[in-house]
């Protein structure tokens, strides 16, 4: 069907709701930031005050029960959002299959690199898991040993979800859930644009709010006809996202 702004796919309830409750927890933190019980916890430095005040902002900021390092290891994991065997399967054998991807704004490749591992294990008649993704890029299942990368990773590397100083390649998280192969490009309009791309299917996970997700969609779509495929993965309209 031809998709208008007002399509279900792009507006949903879970969706409304979830925008307004974004909204009243950054209304919320904003008046706890400003309150006097926080002015106080700073000028005193009382270490049980700042620990009650770094609780509330956590829950507002994180959702209650999830700390700091849950959301890390979130990332580590999925980038800034996660998947399932299910998608991964309908993504590589449904949509992807013989095709492969082009994905923009790849950031750490955590994405890239789970469809990669998937595809080769599907490949070599495994199941598909994290801990057998390291065996499976040292053994180069993912290219199928012909040289053909199944995903083509791009981002001009301006604002990783994780420090690449910090979680570089000799670290756990980038050996176990990283894609060793993210390309770094200037422009997104430009790495949709070539013939290594051709016929792909264009993957943007999570793209930043502005123009980058459509100026991609738009570039990918005019550069040849074979380029009729695109897979978006973020919120809808007036969320987070494009």
């Amino acid at each position: 069907r031809l998709l208008t702004p007002s399509d279900p796919l792009f507006t949903y309830p879970q969706l409304t709701r979830g925008i307004k409750n974004r909204q009243n927890d950054e209304t919320r933190l904003h008046r706890l930031l400003s309150s006097p019980k926080a002015m106080e916890a700073r000028e005193t430095q009382d270490q049980s005050k700042m620990n009650a005040l770094l609780e509330e902002m956590n829950a507002l900021v994180y959702g209650k029960g999830v700390s700091p390092q849950d959301r890390e290891d979130f990332l580590m994991r999925f980038g800034c959002t996660g998947h399932t065997s299910d998608i991964l399967d309908y993504l590589v054998n449904d949509v992807g299959k013989d095709r492969g991807f082009v994905e923009v704004g790849a950031g750490n490749g955590q994405w890239a690199r789970a469809l990669t591992d998937f595809h080769g294990a599907d490949a070599d008649g495994d199941s598909w898991d994290h801990s057998s993704s390291s065996r499976l890029r040292n053994n180069n299942i993912r290219n199928n040993g012909k040289g053909w990368e199944f995903v083509l990773a791009y981002d001009n590397m301006q604002e990783l979800p994780l420090s690449p100083q910090i979680y570089h390649g000799n670290t756990v998280p980038a050996k176990k859930y990283f894609y060793d192969n993210v390309r770094q490009c200037a422009s997104h309009v430009d790495a949709v644009q070539g013939y290594p791309t051709r016929g792909r299917v264009l993957l943007l996970v999570y793209p930043p709010p502005g123009p980058m997700a459509l100026e991609t969609v738009e570039a990918y779509a005019n550069a040849h006809p074979e380029n009729d495929t695109i897979v978006y993965v973020g919120e809808g309209l007036g969320g987070a996202n494009a």
